[in-house]
């Protein structure tokens, strides 16, 4: 059997109501985290544009745009609320990758448009984040530049739409080999602070959806496409596929999830957060500082390290920058979404603490996300140091039910839509008793506003 033919398998053989309650309890907290964040971000920057897009493109809109009563085809609406998703920086993060923003989009497409049942959107669902984690997970140490989250996200993608769609074994194996013919995307777009990055998960999203269809249609798709002389590890970026599928329906690997407690890139939640803990034990005044040191691995240093620069567009270059995320802290304890706005990130007062924060590559730190050390040195001499060795929202760290409660009211409450908190608890009530649903079809709306 190649790899393709056992992850097709695997997919097949996942049931939710099989799966341990505290990982479904995962998944409750998952898709209700990921569904308020690409609500909220339906209209960031870019993704008006892309809705535009969509309608001009036409087709049968069968799957919905979340928050709105807006209906579009089940690729476009995969892609357009993966931008949606990825938008404020706030969605999950499964080791190394963006699972459900990937996943999500494209697994309730297809189960609105195809009418499944709860059940088996969920089955569709769960089987493929695991695999984008796990292929996250056995990844071979280095970089070459791709990004993780877009080259295995397709295929989780894939997986999920073509379960969710009742493929024929067949099917679903050409729906994975054909998740290769449209991997794509780099980190170019973090290091030069643009849109596309937030672009690249909805491409994927997009892509997995149609590596389904196309399966479903006859377009037959290579079986080697992991292993192949010009498969995935010869081209793209290796996983030790031995360990793929090790364990799987017993160990978990989308039991890692982290919830973000912060609206910018994973990199900096670390240094965010032995920030906030220097500033509140010390009472620091940040007109007092003289000089903040901040060490970080060096992969978070190559994603968020690089000088400030507010030029191109701020937004993004806001959620990419850890001189900005400590700046905001020592001025205003925290980091949250209205930091993010143009004028804030253009702010004469923060950009001069901005100047003061200097971000070193430790290289003898071995992970990708931690640890982070932020070192403060106020003008009369004094330092304050705080290292953290757990990624903030990790299980490690766990990010409690209140907290997440006021991440998602931040998220509603500037929100263009009448999104209030009651709808959110009345959404995350609908979600836990997704598994008796009879159709997908009409979920959202009915969850938030019926």
């Amino acid at each position: 059997m190649t790899v393709i033919d056992r992850i097709a398998e695997a997919v097949g053989d996942v049931q939710y109501a099989r799966l341990p309650s505290s990982i479904q309890q995962v998944v409750r907290r998952s898709l209700l985290d990921t569904l308020i964040v690409g609500i909220a971000g339906n209209d960031a920057e870019g993704v008006p544009a892309l809705r535009s897009m969509a309608r001009f493109e036409g087709s049968a809109p069968h799957s919905s745009v979340w928050g709105t009563n807006e209906q579009l085809s089940a690729g476009w609406a995969a892609l357009v609320n993966g931008v949606a998703a990825s938008a404020l920086e706030l969605d999950t993060l499964n080791g190394n990758v963006h699972s459900d923003a990937v996943v999500l989009p494209a697994a309730l497409a297809v189960a609105e448009r195809t009418d499944a049942s709860g059940a088996d959107f969920l089955a569709g669902y769960v089987a493929g984040v695991e695999l984008v984690g796990r292929m996250g997970e056995v990844a071979v140490e280095g970089q070459k530049g791709w990004s993780f989250t877009s080259i295995y996200g397709v295929f989780g993608a894939a997986a999920a739409a073509a379960r969710i769609a009742n493929a024929s074994d067949t099917a679903v194996r050409d729906a994975l080999g054909l998740g290769l013919a449209t991997a794509a995307g780099s980190q170019q777009p973090n290091a030069e602070r643009v849109l596309a990055k937030r672009l690249q998960p909805g491409l994927a999203a997009r892509n997995g959806v149609f590596a389904a269809d196309a399966a479903m249609a006859g377009i037959s798709a290579p079986r080697q496409a992991i292993e192949g002389k010009a498969g995935l590890n010869a081209l793209y970026h290796e996983i030790q596929q031995e360990r793929l599928l090790k364990d799987w329906g017993t160990r978990f690997a989308i039991a890692n999830t982290a919830i973000k407690k912060y609206p910018v890139c994973a990199c900096s939640h670390a240094a965010i957060e032995a920030c906030i803990a220097l500033r509140a034990r010390h009472h620091i005044d940040p007109s007092l500082v003289r000089r903040v040191d901040v060490r970080l691995t060096p992969f978070s240093y190559g994603m968020v390290g690089a000088a400030f620069d507010p030029r191109g567009n701020p937004q993004v270059m806001g959620q990419y920058s850890v001189q900005y995320a400590i700046a905001c802290v020592l001025l205003h304890g925290g980091m949250t979404l209205a930091d993010l706005d143009p004028a804030k990130v253009r702010d004469p007062t923060v950009t001069n603490i901005v100047h003061r924060v200097a971000v070193h590559a430790d290289p003898n730190a071995k992970g990708d996300l931690i640890p982070a050390t932020v070192i403060i040195t106020t003008m009369d001499g004094a330092t304050f140091e705080q290292t953290i060795t757990a990624l903030p929202g990790s299980p490690e760290a766990p990010i409690s039910d209140e907290a997440l409660v006021l991440k998602l009211a931040a998220c509603a409450r500037p929100h263009s839509i009448d999104l209030a908190m009651a709808q959110v608890g009345k959404l995350d009530r609908a979600i836990s008793t997704l598994q008796d649903r009879k159709s997908m079809t009409g979920f959202l709306a009915e969850a938030l506003y019926a």
